[in-house]
């Protein structure tokens, strides 16, 4: 049983994993520097609705929820648990320091700044024997389970390709934190990486910061990931796949239409339509990280698609995929 969860970063990730948190653990103990954030958290966590969660409707127990202006007093609380929000450039530092007290750690994709973090993360982690989890949210989210499942059951080798996109607004302003190639496209980097393995070869034509194509080749198929992060989109963000199999036929998903996957002929008629069960991302990847806490050892955590190993693969990846010519 997890006794105490901590939560640092209180934007709107941090809400929504302490939303989810309080019927989970009997305490969580919630810090942000901002004293804004800290000021009008409780209020935000009542009313709060966060687009990239995809359902928003949760009890919230607040009797649980205490917010420190400490970060020392967070430590104080001995929490088994400690989810990170806060931009990546401080999540090795958070995570590092969770870990030397006592704390397994959730994280907010990506895992960190570089693949040198991501690496001092993992030998703490194994000197420590705390488990880190990354929250890549394909894992929770119905359309990507599904594509999973549907990929168990049909033979990878009849695909020819698999496309995927993604757009999300980011202001002006915010632009000399990110680009699309290594946090927008982090997602889907991860993603296909546990779905089809290292790619044996590269393309990726990073036109500036906010546009980026990924071409990844295999025996037989190719994966193709496309990002742009516009100034502003009238929902904030936008994401669809096809996978296109050697007959012409393809799955289709697209967020505008959230609840089905369509699949269809080669010429564009649907033949089968499969419906998605409406759930939260967040409060799924927080219950597969609690319940390979209590549940897993060390050795058979590294195996859990949220782990450290698989989060320093990603990282690797895009570190070093925008450099044409890996080979497998």
């Amino acid at each position: 049983m997890i006794s105490t969860i901590a939560v640092v970063g209180l934007g709107q990730m941090g809400t929504s994993y302490t939303r989810h948190a309080s019927t989970i653990a009997d305490k969580v103990i919630c810090f942000d520097y901002d004293e804004n954030q800290r000021a009008t958290f409780k209020d935000r966590i009542q009313s709060f609705h966060n687009p990239f969660d995809g359902l928003n409707e949760c009890n919230v127990n607040t009797e649980t929820i205490r917010i420190v202006d400490d970060l020392d007093l967070v430590w104080k609380y001995d929490p088994d648990l400690t989810i990170i929000t806060t931009h990546k450039d401080s999540h090795c530092f958070y995570s590092c320091l969770a870990m030397k007290n006592n704390s397994h750690v959730l994280t907010e994709k990506p895992l960190c700044m570089n693949l040198e973090e991501a690496k001092k993360i993992q030998a703490i982690s194994s000197q420590l024997e705390k488990k880190v989890f990354i929250g890549f949210s394909l894992h929770a989210t119905p359309a990507f389970i599904k594509l999973k499942e549907h990929l168990s059951v049909n033979k990878k080798g009849k695909i020819k390709l698999y496309q995927v996109y993604r757009i999300g607004a980011v202001p002006e302003d915010y632009m000399d934190s990110v680009s699309v190639r290594f946090d927008l496209l982090s997602h889907d980097t991860d993603f296909c990486l546990q779905l089809f393995k290292f790619p044996q070869h590269t393309r990726v034509n990073e036109v500036d910061a906010r546009s980026c194509n990924k071409l990844w080749q295999y025996d037989g198929f190719e994966v193709e990931m496309i990002g742009r992060m516009p100034i502003t989109h009238p929902n904030g963000f936008e994401y669809g796949y096809k996978l296109i199999y050697q007959d012409g036929n393809y799955l289709e998903f697209s967020s505008k239409q959230s609840n089905s996957l369509f699949m269809k002929n080669v010429r564009n008629n649907i033949i089968d339509i499969i419906p998605l069960e409406i759930t939260s991302p967040c409060k799924m990847i927080l219950e597969k990280s609690v319940n390979s806490i209590i549940k897993d050892s060390y050795e058979c955590y590294l195996n859990h698609e949220l782990s450290i190993l698989k989060g320093v693969n990603c990282m690797a990846m895009l570190s070093h995929d925008h450099k044409s010519g890996i080979d497998d």
